[in-house]
């Protein structure tokens, strides 16, 4: 008996070879299992995370391998980006020319980017930490100035001129004079001057102090990420739905009575996985044989998708077995791929039907 067992799976895992991954992912490897002798189909998938709602989300509930229905049993999860996490701090130092807090914390800036050895993250000031700290920056000599003048003065002499004055509480002292004759007298015939004009210039030095500055100190903090890109991995397990097989009467009988033991057994694995529909697909402009299948002329349906990994165009040729077309002449046959459906009459009696279909 190990021997037909193995001759079931080998057949079905062939089959599950025509499966096509319909979804966003890569399909790591398939097989179908055997236990407790309960029929098992594992898929494995790895896709990026980006991909992983797009195949959650089209992820069959149920699927067909040679005409026989599985359910979805579990799906488990593994892999995926790895994100780690840490705190980050870190101070700023500026140089302001005020001390006022708003001036100051629109300088410093309040967050900071982060982005050292694949970590990033952003830092907050924390407003508390501020130290400011005023820088004394010496000074410079500022020149105060003063002209006057001085009439009616009867000589051109400096004893009548003030050597030193005041200006804004700060000495000025007498640096230049200049005299002038304001009016004169006739001696004879000889004009002189009778007084004079004294125009002087004081001037005098102070110390002025360049503006305080002030050195701020902020402490910032925060948290960064690394995200380590890995593959997410799902495996799917669908179980076969335990379901009576289908007999012909006419066909089944004569051939099991025609045979005996071992014998009988192998002919039975062989009619219940034949094919009987070819399936061709339009590449570079001939049509090319992508996969056999089999169908249950009472419920004829034909589902294209798992042929999609072999397809170069979207025009597909049907072709049905002779004995297949006796058994449903006059009736629909329904042939889909994804969502499209269409159905096509066999009208033809006694003969392989080949017809081209567009999806």
């Amino acid at each position: 008996m190990k021997i037909y067992k193995k001759i079931i799976i080998v057949l079905a895992y062939c089959s599950m070879l025509t499966v096509t991954n319909c979804f966003a992912a890569t399909i790591e490897s398939q097989k179908v299992e055997k236990i407790d002798n309960e029929n098992y189909i594992y898929q494995k998938y790895s896709m990026s995370e980006d991909e992983e709602i797009e195949f959650l989300s089209n992820i069959e509930n149920s699927i067909l391998l040679d005409n026989n229905e599985y359910n979805i049993v579990s799906k488990s999860r593994g892999g995926g980006n790895i994100t780690t996490t840490k705190d980050i701090t870190t101070t700023k130092t500026i140089t302001s020319k005020t001390n006022n807090e708003l001036s100051i914390i629109n300088q410093l800036g309040q967050t900071l980017e982060y982005n050292e050895d694949g970590f990033i993250g952003t830092y907050d000031l924390n407003i508390n930490t501020l130290k400011i700290k005023s820088n004394y920056n010496g000074y410079y000599e500022k020149l105060i100035e003063e002209t006057k003048e001085y009439n009616n003065l009867l000589r051109n002499d400096l004893d009548f001129i003030n050597k030193e004055i005041q200006k804004d509480g700060i000495t000025l002292n007498l640096l230049n004079t200049t005299w002038e004759t304001e009016t004169t007298k006739k001696v004879g015939d000889t004009e002189i001057p009778d007084t004079y004009k004294a125009i002087c210039y004081y001037a005098g030095k102070i110390k002025v102090d360049y503006p305080l500055t002030y050195t701020v100190t902020g402490e910032y903090f925060g948290n960064a990420e690394k995200v380590e890109i890995n593959p997410v991995r799902y495996t799917i397990v669908y179980k076969e739905k335990q379901a009576e097989i289908p007999q012909e009467k006419n066909n089944i009988v004569p051939i099991v009575a025609g045979v005996s033991g071992g014998t009988t057994i192998i002919a039975l694995v062989i009619l219940l996985f034949r094919k009987n529909i070819k399936i061709y697909n339009l590449q570079d402009g001939k049509w090319v044989l992508v996969g056999n299948t089999f169908i249950n002329y009472k419920k004829p349906k034909l589902k294209l998708d798992k042929f999609k990994h072999l397809e170069i165009t979207s025009k597909y040729k049907i072709e049905l077995s002779k004995d297949l077309v006796n058994k449903i002449s006059g009736k629909f046959i329904e042939i889909s791929k994804k969502d499209i459906k269409i159905k096509h009459i066999i009208n033809e009696k006694d003969k392989i039907v080949t017809f081209s279909i567009n999806l």
